[in-house]
């Protein structure tokens, strides 16, 4: 199996380029935007495939096509079951619709082995038959018979159901509500923090005090106290995990904690070893782990698995505006298996704020109107 990586402004344009090259037998095995070093080519990086003539050659590409785009479970499950056929046919039966959605899915920036799950289960649903989303290329092409409109409902209904949401901050029957908010340098945290004050102690009008961790950049804790009198909410600088646990007991008699934490680098893990510790030990305490939407889809996960640490209960998404893959948020959603809670649709406070909600994530992605399925599959 021989790769080629394609450099385009667009979907279309990569699989009109490798169709005259490669011929109509091509596989997309992998999609992402392009990496900055690679931009000046294209904004997207489409990776195809296609099938030589000796069979070892052909297992080895196919063994590197898993290894590079980092295909999951049911991926492999469909090389192996390619690959035990005397004749493989071509991944994607071009003209189905279920190549038209599975492309709409790559376009919209999802995680390639993600989308072939979403396909591959709804097929299988659907058709009523268990072994369909192993193999379903093939059985599609023969028994495809399922309206197109419902099988986009499908489709939908498959990746709500992958995601979860929950903005909830009720307070425990006993004690305040503490939310915790973890995160990279420049994630947005402080704002976040701010913003979910305001929108808490303003406009629910709910006794809510702040509590600063982040001592390590200069003016930090500084600036929080300004804002916090501006809203009107109690503010305090600790400097220790042993001192925030005794102004979270001093403060028990208030509706909702926020706690801000300095932003941890890859560089800086183990220097915050000590409070992620305390924060993962403390059940009345919620962790929130601070993401930005600009990110791409392999920083968000890279950075999700250094933060597993604070063992975090629930996912923010900022600079939700400044997303160039609305994919990304959902991949990483659905990966990571925790409710979204809330995200940052800019600066304004606290306008540009707001609870998530499954159709806000998901709607982007499948917006019709922003990218028609069939101008992606047009020869």
């Amino acid at each position: 199996m021989r790769l080629k990586s394609y450099f385009a402004r667009s979907m279309e344009a990569a699989l009109d380029q490798a169709r005259r090259e490669l011929g109509p037998e091509a596989l997309i095995v992998n999609s992402r935007p392009a990496p900055p070093e690679a931009r000046h080519l294209g904004e997207y990086e489409v990776v195809f495939a296609t099938e030589t003539e000796n069979a070892a050659a052909d297992r080895a590409g196919t063994e590197l096509v898993c290894h590079l785009s980092e295909m999951r479970r049911q991926l492999d499950q469909l090389a192996r079951s390619a690959s035990k056929s005397a004749r493989p046919v071509p991944l994607w039966e071009p003209s189905s619709e279920l190549h038209e959605i599975f492309l709409r899915l790559l376009a919209g920036g999802i995680e390639t082995g993600l989308a072939q799950e979403i396909v591959g289960c709804v097929w299988a649903r659907l058709s009523g038959d268990p072994l369909a989303g192993l193999d379903w290329r093939s059985r599609a092409k023969r028994t495809f018979s399922i309206e197109p409109a419902r099988l986009r409902e499908a489709i939908a209904a498959e990746m709500e159901n992958r995601i979860s949401v929950d903005s909830r901050l009720d307070r425990p029957r006993e004690g305040p509500k503490v939310v915790a908010l973890v995160g990279p340098p420049g994630a947005g945290k402080t704002t976040t923090l701010v913003k979910l004050a305001a929108v808490c102690g303003l406009a629910t009008r709910r006794p809510v005090h702040v509590l600063s961790m982040d001592t390590w950049r200069i003016g930090a804790s500084e600036q929080l106290r300004t804002l916090a009198a501006i809203l009107g909410v109690g503010f305090q600088a600790l400097e220790s995990p042993r001192a925030l646990g005794q102004a979270i007991e001093e403060h028990r008699s208030k509706d909702l904690i926020l706690i801000d934490t300095p932003g941890l680098s890859a560089r800086d893990m183990e220097a915050g070893a000590e409070l992620a510790r305390f924060l993962s030990s403390r059940e009345d305490i919620e962790v929130h782990l601070v993401l930005p939407a600009s990110m791409s889809p392999e920083g968000l996960e890279r950075t999700a698995a250094r933060f597993e640490i604070f063992r975090p209960q629930k996912l923010i998404f900022t600079r939700v505006d400044e997303a160039g893959s609305p994919g990304a948020i959902y991949s990483q959603a659905a990966r990571s298996a925790r409710p979204v809670s809330f995200l940052g649709t800019g600066q304004q406070i606290p306008e540009d704020f707001e609870a998530a909600s499954k159709e806000r994530i998901l709607g982007a992605i499948l917006e019709e109107e922003e990218q028609p399925l069939r101008a992606l599959t047009a020869a």
